[in-house]
């Protein structure tokens, strides 16, 4: 007898759309949650980025042109909306009053999340107080790529958020193949007598998709 060695899952089955858009409102209008978590957890629910990226993120990672923020994570700017781009320079301020490595060297780049120890950035506190944030934060990450999968090209989004191509690809299939299910469902046509539209998107350069 032959038994089929299980495939790994490098991918998460993603939350709902509702559920996502939800909880990003709640971080972009709820006074009560940590400053830090909400303009973490908006980039994490908008564009899928890891928390081992936004932990590295320094305050000259954002530019300006035109009255519009753009965040600076690969080749080509990346526009944040107004409510997040408010967040972000809310803890780019706060982030400038704590840092003890800014104080001391107040030409430097700041860390946009500041940890407790001089000269580097939060990692293990930022990523708990996610986690207590935004529930099913990897879940929650892959529907943001997915998102992103069916309205951008690949290279564009390995472009906008440094993205490795090849990682690019395997979000593209993925999302193709969900969007399948969801025409077929739609339709009531099965998936193979279409021909499938290609959507493309991404992970961090090097990583597999979480």
């Amino acid at each position: 007898m032959d038994i089929p060695k299980p495939q790994a899952q490098s991918t998460l089955d993603p939350i709902g759309e509702d559920d996502r858009w939800d909880h990003l409102r709640r971080l972009l209008t709820d006074e009560h949650l940590p400053l830090d978590a909400r303009a973490g957890g908006a980039l994490v629910l908008l564009y899928g980025l890891p928390v081992s990226r936004i932990t590295k993120l320094r305050a000259n990672d954002v530019s300006r042109r035109d009255n519009r923020t753009y965040l600076n994570l690969g080749t080509q700017p990346l526009l944040l909306p107004p409510a997040v781009a408010a967040l972000r320079d809310r803890q780019a301020r706060h982030a400038t009053s704590v840092t003890v490595l800014h104080r001391g060297n107040p030409t430097g780049p700041a860390w946009l999340f500041p940890g407790g120890f001089p000269g580097r950035p939060a990692r293990d506190v930022l990523y708990r107080k996610l986690r207590a944030t935004i529930p099913h934060i990897r879940r929650s990450r892959s529907a943001a790529l997915i998102n992103l999968a069916a309205d951008l090209p690949a290279r564009i989004l390995a472009d906008l958020l440094d993205l490795n191509i090849n990682t690019a690809v395997q979000w593209t299939q993925h999302a193709s193949r969900d969007w399948s299910h969801y025409l077929q469902a739609r339709t009531g046509t099965p998936a193979s007598s279409r021909q499938g539209a290609t959507v493309p998107v991404g992970g961090s350069r090097g990583d597999a998709p979480e």
